[in-house]
């Protein structure tokens, strides 16, 4: 799925379960997810919104 920040978008997300754990991966396009604390935080908190079924 893609991944947005800021209004652009800026790479994407792999998501699977394995062993009943959701796993979410980044890809981004610039190599590395931004270092900022308020994207550490957005990126916590849609992942805990993803269904881990």
């Amino acid at each position: 799925m893609p991944l947005l920040w800021n209004g652009a978008v800026i790479g994407w997300v792999n998501a699977s379960v394995a062993d009943g754990r959701l796993l979410a991966e980044p890809g981004c396009v610039s190599g590395a997810a931004p270092r900022s604390r308020e994207f550490a935080a957005a990126w916590k908190r849609e992942v805990a919104r993803l269904p881990s079924r």
